[in-house]
């Protein structure tokens, strides 16, 4: 499920639909890319939160917003990384030994061989959308506001 924020701002609904037809994508871009910067600094946040214990900065430094499509009318912004055991962080699950007989990592400077790890969920990205509607929606319309009344 995508994640969606909504306005219940009837004036500003209102004004709103006044740029239909006027405002185009790449105008719009502004707006978007702000919303999507209110989500990537608390996903940031929330990975120094969750995992300050080992922090290397990699998942921290990779999360991003980047505009993934712009149309004659509208413009759609992505909130993510690319790194390859982000969604392991996000939703847990079981690492399993792939091309060996068991895993093998270091704790503590000691290492230890086991078959599987289960890795508790520690969501970053999700919360960084649930617990910010508020601003996410305050940016876009702080953005989009510009357009109706420069």
């Amino acid at each position: 499920m995508k994640p969606t924020v909504t306005i219940n701002d009837a004036a500003f609904l209102k004004d709103l639909r006044s740029l239909r037809g006027k405002a185009t994508g790449d105008d719009m871009k502004p707006a978007a890319m702000a919303g999507g910067q209110v989500i990537e600094g608390a996903a940031k946040i929330n990975v120094r939160n969750n995992f300050n214990k080992h922090p290397t900065g990699n998942l921290l430094g990779s999360i991003n917003t980047k505009t993934t499509a712009v149309k004659k009318n509208a413009v759609t912004v992505s909130v993510g990384t690319n790194v390859i055991y982000a969604a392991i962080h996000e939703f847990g699950g079981t690492i399993k030994a792939k091309n060996a007989k068991a895993l093998m990592f270091e704790i503590d400077g000691e290492f230890v061989t086991v078959k599987s790890v289960v890795i508790p969920p520690r969501p970053y990205m999700r919360p960084a959308v649930d617990d910010n509607h508020g601003s996410i929606r305050d940016t876009i319309m702080y953005h989009l506001k510009k357009l109706i009344k420069p």
